[in-house]
């Protein structure tokens, strides 16, 4: 149900007003027909389009100036409240934007938009049970509201309660944003069967969406089944040929699985794109290195590391070249950051030992191959 005009509009009240509220005054730059127009006719569906002006070209003041004039020659008025609390809301007030909220709230009850918009900034200030009567409210009106589903189940998740996630959604509709997020608390339970039913059943819908497809890949690759993410990957490379994003995800897949013959031309065209982009350039470094381009290979990932300092699989693979180059010093300082940042794998620890051998500090160089 759309907002409809208050009936009964004070005309001659609402005309009293329009200068006073500073509507054409030096600080309101709107426009002149839209100004001479209000002002003409001063009704409230002129103020809602003049306000709804100021507030699109982020003139916030303006914006509320008019929608309070307006109100007060139409007070039942749903839609200028309403309006007034986006205004109020985008000028960085938002607290102040609940009151005008409440109104439009309380006059127009079967409305979705302002119980969706309270409920964002009841989370916003932590206010967590009145958010969640709001949205509530909004499900009550509609229950199948996609929007209302995806506010209600996005702060949910952000409170890590995938149950109540789980509860909100297991019957809803499976629209492409619902089911991400159906799918996501089901992983953070680790139901990873029951978050793949859902993506493929979402998918059935929507065969072509790429969000959906990451996140069967995602599941597929923590299932270890990456012959199956690759062809899921490489079926949505094919269909988006011009998308970065799917070409990338591909690209990441055939790295994790060395596919490398397929990976290389993949690799060359995304670097052309975006020679800077440090995924692109670790991922080619990787590639560069698996077929043997080792000085490619380190151009690439020390590029990488200078974009992106604290990803550890660049450190880690310029410390693995470096060492191929006996370059033992600073393969020392990559392999050592590496494990700085986390990862104690044994594959790294017997770099780092190669490293040091390298360094003649052999008791150092020995504890790590330990």
């Amino acid at each position: 149900m759309s907002f409809m005009q208050g009936p009964g509009t004070n005309i001659l009240l609402l005309a009293s007003m329009i200068c006073s509220a500073g509507v054409a005054g030096a600080t309101c730059t709107g426009p002149q027909a839209m100004v001479e127009k209000l002002r003409a006719e001063p009704t409230t569906e002129n103020a809602i389009a003049l306000g709804s002006w100021f507030a699109s070209n982020k003139q916030f003041d303006c914006a509320v100036e008019t929608f309070r004039a307006a109100e007060k020659a139409d007070p039942q008025s749903a839609q200028l409240h309403y309006l007034e609390g986006l205004a109020v809301a985008g000028s960085g007030r938002p607290q102040s934007a609940i009151e005008p909220l409440q109104d439009a709230v309380r006059l127009q009850p079967d409305v979705i938009p302002p119980h969706l918009l309270l409920a964002t900034l009841f989370e916003q200030a932590g206010q967590h049970e009145q958010a969640d009567e709001q949205w509530k409210q909004a499900l009550a009106i509609d229950p199948q509201s996609e929007p209302a589903l995806e506010a209600f189940s996005s702060a949910l998740l952000a409170r890590n309660d995938f149950v109540d996630v789980i509860g909100l959604l297991h019957h809803a509709p499976r629209t492409e944003g619902v089911t991400l997020r159906l799918a996501s608390a089901l992983q953070a339970l680790n139901y990873l069967d029951g978050a793949s039913d859902v993506l493929t059943e979402a998918m059935k819908l929507a065969p072509d969406s790429l969000p959906l497809a990451n996140a069967e890949a995602a599941i597929l690759i923590r299932k270890r089944s990456y012959l199956e993410a690759v062809k899921l990957l490489g079926y949505m490379s094919a269909q988006h040929p011009d998308d970065r994003g799917a070409q990338l995800q591909f690209l990441r897949i055939l790295v994790l699985t060395q596919h490398n013959d397929i990976a290389r031309p993949i690799g060359l065209k995304l670097l052309a794109q975006t020679p800077r982009d440090p995924e692109v350039l670790y991922l080619n470094g990787v590639l560069d290195y698996a077929v043997g381009n080792y000085a490619d290979a380190k151009a690439h990932l020390e590029e990488a590391v200078s974009q992106v300092p604290d990803f550890f699989y660049s450190r880690y693979y310029l410390g693995v070249v470096l060492v191929h180059f006996r370059e033992w010093k600073e393969a020392r300082e990559h392999l050592e950051k590496a494990i700085a940042l986390g990862d104690g794998e044994g594959k790294v620890h017997y770099e780092l030992g190669m490293a040091l051998h390298g360094l003649g500090e052999n008791g150092k160089a020995n504890d790590e191959f330990k």
